[in-house]
């Protein structure tokens, strides 16, 4: 499945410092996106938030 997707951001409020964070990005809440989605900002993938959360919780 190809997941890969042109994302175009309003960078209005944005802050400068975000492009240049070595953590990931993550972004809900974007229109378009069904809410069981988030936007990983580095990579411009668009994953699940199911396999966000199975995977950063095993951090915690």
């Amino acid at each position: 499945m190809d997941n890969y997707s042109h994302v175009k951001l309003n960078k209005l409020y944005w802050r400068n410092f975000i492009d240049y964070m070595s953590f990931p990005v993550f972004i809900d809440n974007l229109n378009g996106l069904e809410s069981d989605l988030l936007y990983w900002y580095q990579e411009n993938k668009i994953i699940k938030r199911s396999e966000f959360i199975d995977k950063y919780l095993k951090y915690t």
